[in-house]
């Protein structure tokens, strides 16, 4: 016997898929971020910054590191949401589209990294870097097209996405991951690349600035 399902009932399923393939999304950029940001702000309670001054390496060193560091730890926990997403939530992302995805998130894992580093330079203190990072990260969830496409929200959330980075993060993976036709991916690819290096260059600034 086949069973169909109402587009009243396939809404909700939908929904949900939307939804848990933007958390995905948003562990990339929040795993990143706040781990890097800890990291770099752990220094200074620990007091071990002082060591980190008297080394002979150089300060590129200490970022690529950190930035790295920030990556793997936004990865790892990307991969868990993603095992969440296809385990409960029946996503399900076609093969052919990853390496565009994967394209996309390495640059901007990077990027949160690097702007992860200059808060935690600047503030130094993990209590005040993990209420920043998680209620910025969040709003944008549900104001950025994670919660629901941009184009559904209130007109003036919609002009805000048109300045916020994230936004255009969330529906490029989006689109990119469900549409059948997706739009070019070259606009969001440099885009990335060039946050890359802006947020890795922010936080060797903020680094340089702090130590």
């Amino acid at each position: 016997e086949i069973y169909t399902l109402s587009l009243h009932d396939a809404l909700p399923i939908l929904v949900d898929t939307f939804i848990a393939h933007s958390a995905v999304i948003l562990a990339i950029m929040v795993g990143s971020a706040l781990n890097a940001a800890i990291m770099v702000a752990r220094e200074w309670e620990h007091r071990t910054v002082q060591e980190i001054r008297l080394a002979p390496r150089p300060l590129a060193d200490l970022t690529v590191g950190t930035i790295l560091a920030g990556v793997v730890t936004g990865m790892i926990t990307a991969l868990l949401a993603l095992a969440v997403a296809v385990a409960v939530f029946g996503v399900r992302i076609p093969i052919g589209r990853l390496p565009v995805l994967l394209a996309i998130a390495g640059p901007v894992s990077v990027a949160c990294a690097g702007v992860g580093i200059a808060i935690g330079a600047w503030l130094r203190d993990y209590r005040a870097v993990q209420p920043l990072l998680m209620i910025t990260f969040a709003g944008s969830f549900f104001a950025s097209g994670g919660f629901s496409s941009v184009a559904t929200l209130p007109r003036g959330v919609q002009v805000f996405d048109r300045f916020w980075p994230i936004a255009h993060v969330f529906e490029t993976m989006q689109a990119q991951a469900w549409m059948v036709d997706p739009p070019s991916a070259v606009p969001m690819l440099v885009g990335s690349l060039l946050a890359a290096a802006a947020g890795s260059a922010l936080g060797m600034w903020a680094l340089r600035r702090r130590l």
